[in-house]
């Protein structure tokens, strides 16, 4: 006999049962029972015996910041002159637009688009271009001898007058003096050192804008691995330099030389030199330590690291810095992105990536080119 049954049995002995009255009274114990088994539960887990978790919440991907913009600061991208500092945005280029150069137009102060690849110099008055600007990067002519571009184009942005310049030996990473009156690029035989993995520079051409036959200068010397993509000559007031080979595996050697190729001094360096503060006692370097990308801040005389840049893959880092240009000989201009947005603004920062000013709105990435405020 089931329970059921047994419940309708004891009610007809008891006389006159209700309706269904064995169906509620199994429905009752039921009840009891969970009832029972509820309290044992709540009683078992108080004591430890037992541990029972409830479905735990799948985690959430970790949102990203909410942007909010200071009052009073510019948007990107600009489209009026832009101060950063004490240096202006030269030029810029977007990251979703990469056909197109925007340069800052001296006759108008506001931002023009020109074919791609275009360097803009200090006095804002010229691009350089290491291609005629109506034909695309991919169709340049390159001296297949050395890999590098044969020719460069400088175009004045007030009158649009072009200058072609043809270059003998080939020359890449070209960079404008600070007085806007000579170009320097890089001449690089075209072995690849097995060691080091980049070519050999052979030494470096002094170029006129106004189109005069360039000055060839020789220096032979290798390039330092972990100064890549800085394999190439830069300015440093009247004199040029580069980094080759250091003496251990972590350094590569800094050499100044004059504009007749002559050293002159030489210090140990962690990674690439990409800018040299204005009053060329600091060094911007680069250091890549893996997937990881270090910029920091050296003593241009003794070599010693005087500041560094928190990584971008460094815990607890959530908005990640590109140092470029120095606005001051002490604080650098800078692009802040954050994890998660596609999103950037321009900074001023210290020499340890501590953002001092907010110079721009949050806008679309952007690759900058920063000249001085005063030519």
């Amino acid at each position: 006999m089931n329970l059921k049954e047994t419940f309708e049995f004891l009610a007809v002995e008891a006389g006159d049962p209700p309706p269904a009255v064995a169906d509620r009274a199994l429905a009752q114990v039921r009840w009891n029972r969970a009832v029972r088994a509820f309290l044992l539960v709540v009683v078992l887990a108080g004591t430890g015996a037992v541990a029972y978790a409830w479905p735990a919440t799948p985690p959430q991907p970790p949102q990203p910041p909410k942007l909010t913009n200071p009052p009073g600061v510019s948007g990107l991208p600009p489209r009026q002159e832009l101060r950063v500092g004490q240096v202006r945005l030269g030029g810029y280029t977007l990251f979703d637009t990469a056909e197109a150069t925007f340069l800052l137009d001296p006759r108008t102060g506001t931002y023009r688009s020109l074919p791609s690849g275009a360097l803009i110099s200090p006095d804002g008055r010229k691009a350089l271009y290491t291609h005629r600007p109506e034909v695309s990067l991919k169709e340049q002519t390159k001296p297949q001898e050395v890999g590098s571009v044969d020719r460069i184009t400088v175009v004045d942005l007030a009158t649009g007058a072009e200058t072609v310049i043809p270059l003998q030996w080939g020359g890449d990473d070209f960079a404008w003096s600070p007085d806007s009156g000579t170009i320097l690029g890089t001449v690089t035989n075209a072995v690849t050192d097995p060691v080091t993995g980049v070519r050999r520079r052979v030494g470096f051409y002094l170029i006129s804008p106004g189109g005069s036959q360039p000055d060839f200068v020789p220096v032979s010397q290798g390039g330092c691995r972990d100064a890549r993509p800085s394999n190439s000559f830069g300015w440093r007031g009247g004199e040029v330099w580069a980094v080759s080979p250091g003496t251990t595996s972590d350094t590569c050697t800094l050499t100044y030389y004059g504009l007749d190729g002559a050293a002159h001094r030489s210090l140990a360096v962690p990674g690439a030199v990409l800018a040299v503060s204005p009053n060329g006692g600091l060094l911007l370097t680069r250091h890549d330590k893996g997937l990881k990308i270090v910029y920091g801040v050296v003593d241009a005389t003794t070599g010693q690291q005087v500041g560094t840049f928190p990584a971008e893959r460094d815990e607890g880092v959530t908005a990640a810095l590109t140092p470029s240009a120095w606005v001051d000989d002490r604080h650098l201009a800078a692009t802040q992105g954050t994890h998660g947005t596609d999103r950037l603004r321009l900074v001023v920062t210290d020499v340890n990536g501590q953002v001092t000013k907010v110079e721009s709105r949050w806008g679309p990435p952007l690759i900058p080119q920063f000249i001085p405020d005063q030519p």
